[in-house]
C-alpha cells in the first residue's frame, strides 16, 4: 500500500512522519482491499490538524482527523479514529456473514 505524507503551511518533525507512516501501514493491514492512504499534516495558530484518509476498493474513502496543541497528540487521535473507523466496518462485516450464515440455513 502507498502512503503519501503530506505537510500543508506545517513544519513536521521527522520521527513523527516516520510513526504515521508506520501506524497507517500497520492499520491498514487490517483492511483487505485497501489502495492507498494519505496523511495531511496542517498549522493553524496553535492548532495542528493531522488528516487520515484512506482509498478502499468498492467503498468510499475513510476519514479520521485528529486536532491537538501538537503534531503528535494531532496524529494519535487521528490514528484512534482510523482504528476505530475499521472496527466499525469489520463488525458491519461480520454482521452480514452471521446473517447470510443464518438465512442458508
Amino acid at each position: 500500500m502507498n502512503v503519501v505524507l503530506h505537510a500543508h503551511h506545517a513544519v513536521v518533525p521527522e520521527p513523527v512522519l516516520r510513526r504515521a507512516e508506520a501506524g497507517v501501514l500497520r492499520l491498514a493491514q487490517r483492511l483487505p482491499r485497501a489502495v492507498d492512504a494519505t496523511v495531511r499534516f496542517a498549522e493553524d495558530g496553535a492548532v495542528c490538524r493531522v488528516e487520515v484518509t484512506a482509498r478502499v476498493a468498492r467503498r468510499r474513502p475513510l476519514v479520521a482527523v485528529g486536532e491537538a496543541r501538537a503534531f503528535e497528540g494531532a496524529l494519535a487521535e487521528a490514528l484512534d479514529r482510523f482504528e476505530g473507523l475499521i472496527a466499525r466496518l469489520r463488525a458491519a462485516r461480520d454482521r452480514r456473514v452471521q446473517a447470510a450464515q443464518r438465512g442458508a440455513d
